[in-house]
């Protein structure tokens, strides 16, 4: 597989002879050359569907030749897999992967999935690509002794070894309008690492954007979980 960006947020990918991909965005799929009878479409698994927000996942055999493309204020980055990734990825970030290499799914401990909706993260294995979009350009910050917080919107990719908490923290202004956030201790001692997506997702710089009225914001800021319960 042999990938090149057109611009922060396309990218075109061409593909040997039965060389597979899976992609789990078809609507970005833009541009096709090759066999149309080598594009398979298939509904994704219930819990998938709900992560994803859509139906759909194309798996394609080359010889292709493809472009895809997400709406502004997308990236996409290229992340090589060798070996045992130690990583664990948000299945909503996940745009494609190589074929070559194989993902296992882990499922979110109930409280997590109660609180963030977070349902399941991706672990990959063996040689080869995946696609990782973001609404915002991504950040790799290591684990402080104490533990970092991380918005749960935000976050991307996180090692296998560290503990997550959805919590929120400050005083208690701060702790009744802020969203969840997951506090990240990494009890193992060896360096490790978050990857995060660089994009404000709440609070009253989008409020502002999408034109939400002073009420609607001073209601979210006063009221206790009002932030969390009135999207």
């Amino acid at each position: 597989m042999k990938t090149s960006f057109i611009n922060k947020r396309t990218i075109e990918i061409n593909l040997d002879e039965n060389e597979p991909i899976t992609i789990l965005e078809p609507e970005s799929i833009i541009f096709f050359d090759g066999d149309p009878e080598k594009r398979n479409d298939e509904f994704l698994d219930f819990k998938s569907m709900i992560k994803k927000g859509s139906l759909l996942a194309s798996n394609i055999k080359g010889k292709a030749s493809l472009i895809l493309s997400l709406p502004r204020g997308y990236y996409i980055k290229i992340i090589e897999i060798k070996g045992k990734d130690d990583m664990l990825y948000e299945y909503k970030n996940v745009l494609f992967y190589s074929n070559d290499i194989q993902l296992t799914a882990e499922f979110a401990p109930l409280g997590i999935i109660a609180t963030t909706g977070s349902l399941a993260r991706l672990c990959f294995h063996g040689s080869g690509f995946i696609g990782i979009m973001s609404q915002g350009e991504l950040i790799q910050k290591q684990i402080s002794e104490k533990g970092v917080y991380v918005c749960c919107n935000n976050l991307v990719s996180i090692p296998r070894t560290v503990n997550l908490k959805p919590c929120v923290y400050g005083n208690e202004k701060a702790s009744q309008c802020m969203s969840w956030h997951y506090l990240i201790t990494n009890e193992k001692n060896v360096a490790a690492s978050v990857i995060i997506e660089s994009v404000c997702m709440s609070g009253s710089l989008q409020s502002q954007e999408s034109g939400e009225g002073i009420f609607k914001r001073f209601i979210k800021e006063v009221v206790p979980g009002a932030s969390t319960l009135w999207k």
